[in-house]
């Protein structure tokens, strides 16, 4: 049984994947649910109203996929709880640190968070971590 979380996870393929979702916009969340709805896929997506430091606390894993592409001031909060969402092999995917390797979109808050997270991903012992160049994610393996 394959579960993610993120909102990329809704993309994984198999009638038997579960998808929670996080969202703190109540409009979005609104907006997925119609959607979800509309496609079907209501009852293996579950769209999670709120922040995500706040939702994942309550969350159950294991997970098999976490993708990450939220709010950097965040991240760090989520170390611990990644390790307890997820058991050996499992893939936290944390997408577009591009404005930490490259020139663009250097006005972007949160960068220093988003530092903070991959340092302690990279220094974890539970989690080895790859950076792609070019796409610039993160994957980090569950060990």
């Amino acid at each position: 049984r394959l579960r993610g979380v993120g909102a990329r996870a809704r993309l994984t393929p198999g009638p038997r994947a579960r998808v929670d979702t996080i969202e703190a916009s109540p409009d979005h969340a609104d907006l997925a649910e119609r959607l979800l709805a509309k496609k079907g896929l209501a009852k293996r997506i579950r769209v999670l109203r709120g922040r995500a430091a706040e939702v994942l606390p309550a969350l159950r894993g294991p997970y098999d996929v976490v993708f990450l592409d939220g709010d950097w001031w965040e991240y760090p909060s989520y170390v611990s709880h990644l390790v307890h969402l997820t058991r050996p092999g499992s893939i936290v995917v944390t997408a577009n640190l591009f404005t930490l390797f490259t020139e663009w979109g250097q006005e972007f808050g949160g960068k220093d968070h988003a530092r903070r997270y991959l340092r302690a991903m990279v220094r974890h012992p539970r989690f080895r971590t790859y950076i792609t160049r070019g796409e610039w994610h993160a994957y980090s393996v569950r060990v």
